[in-house]
């Protein structure tokens, strides 16, 4: 919703709710649209007991989700595909990328090919071991915690436990 409503999507809550439109809006050069993904995300549900646990199982569900959107509007099925996130999309992003990939190479399938054209990643969560070794530099050069303290040595020890979780 952040980015329907506060970033790229066509319009913007103002104050007491009223929308407004984004005169910065993607919208104007291209057709939107806005996916809760996995289920059980924003506004999607899920029955408890079917909770996504692997990124693979995620990008079959988003297939899936992709041919039966085509199926219902099939005029935008050649139309080249981007995909955007932020945060941890960083992890989805390139598994349904990778998905369609692979869905286009299956010659054996009946199916249109997908124009996968290009994928958008602010600030992703895209590798938690590298991202993990970067907090306690930023956090010395800052002076959030000082190198060398007692509270550096403490957060320093949590730090080899995340790593070799």
């Amino acid at each position: 919703m952040d980015g329907a409503l506060m970033e790229l999507g066509p319009y913007r809550v103002k104050e007491g709710g009223e929308l407004v439109y984004n005169e910065g809006s993607w919208d104007e050069f291209t057709n939107l649209l806005f996916v809760d993904n996995p289920v059980g995300t924003g506004f999607s549900y899920v029955d408890t007991n079917s909770y996504l646990t692997e990124l693979q199982e995620m990008a079959d569900q988003f297939i899936i989700f992709l041919e039966k959107w085509f199926a219902l509007f099939p005029e935008y099925e050649h139309d080249d595909l981007y995909f955007a996130g932020e945060s941890y999309a960083g992890q989805h992003i390139p598994y349904i990328a990778q998905s369609i990939i692979n869905r286009n190479k299956d010659k054996s399938a009946d199916q249109h090919h997908w124009n996968l054209k290009g994928l958008l990643i602010g600030n992703g969560w895209i590798s938690p071991l590298d991202h993990y070794q970067t907090y306690l530099p930023f956090a010395y050069a800052e002076n959030i915690v000082a190198g060398g303290s007692e509270e550096a040595k403490k957060v320093e020890a949590q730090q080899v436990i995340c790593m070799a979780d």
